[in-house]
């Protein structure tokens, strides 16, 4: 049986490595793994990356604007949700879930949340203060 994981992040999450270890801990028993994944440059590049490494299949959930407007990204996270088995969310543990992440995990998808403490945002804050 194909395991269809969501991958979701917190805004501007692109830690590959933190991502490659939980991946591999997690996934670590399943042979048929499909990573999906809704548009975002930064976590697209490293999901891609993960899945030629592991020569794991992938699939873009990407809004369509033109034809849905504004509503467009709730359509395309109802599509992934439907789709989907489980979920995997990287979430800054400095932020509160955005709609995105809540709705997945709410969705009564088998998920997992992975906390990460965006290092580089804390200390430009710092330098900031």
């Amino acid at each position: 049986m194909m395991l269809k994981v969501v991958i979701a992040a917190s805004e501007g999450f692109g830690d590959y490595y933190l991502l490659e270890r939980a991946l591999d801990k997690i996934l670590k028993n399943h042979v048929e793994i499909e990573l999906l994944s809704i548009h975002s440059k930064t976590l697209n590049r490293i999901i891609d990356l993960y899945a030629r490494k592991r020569e794991v299949v992938t699939r873009r959930f990407v809004p369509n604007l033109l034809n849905h407007g504004e509503n467009a990204k709730n359509i395309v996270i109802e599509e992934i949700i439907e789709y989907a088995s489980h979920a995997i969310l990287f979430v800054d543990e400095n932020q509160e879930l955005d709609t995105v992440l809540t709705r997945i995990r709410d969705s009564g998808l088998h998920w997992r949340v992975i906390k990460y403490k965006d290092v580089l945002a804390e200390k430009l804050y710092n330098q900031k203060a």
